[in-house]
């Protein structure tokens, strides 16, 4: 399903835009959410998934095949949420 979801929706027009813009779509961030690409390492008990660095690299390799710039703006944003918990 993320496989799926990145081919579709990190698209070269899309990402032109983002590295022009500097915004990433709120829409594309909520359905990257939803399948599963937030809160990887945070503990079950704080609302995460309590997943492994590993399975956080693997979902990191997977935004990179599409480009690296959703990396940066993905780590970016988990730096952002930081003690928001």
């Amino acid at each position: 399903m993320q496989k799926i979801l990145l081919r579709k929706e990190l698209t070269k027009e899309l990402l032109d835009e983002v590295e022009e813009t500097g915004v990433f779509p709120e829409e594309v961030l909520q359905k990257m959410a939803k399948a599963g690409f937030f809160g990887i390492k945070i503990p079950k008990e704080l609302g995460g998934q309590g997943a492994d660095a590993r399975s956080y690299v693997l979902v990191m390799s997977e935004i990179a095949k599409a480009s690296v710039l959703p990396v940066y703006m993905y780590q970016a944003l988990i730096r952002s949420q930081v003690g928001r918990c």
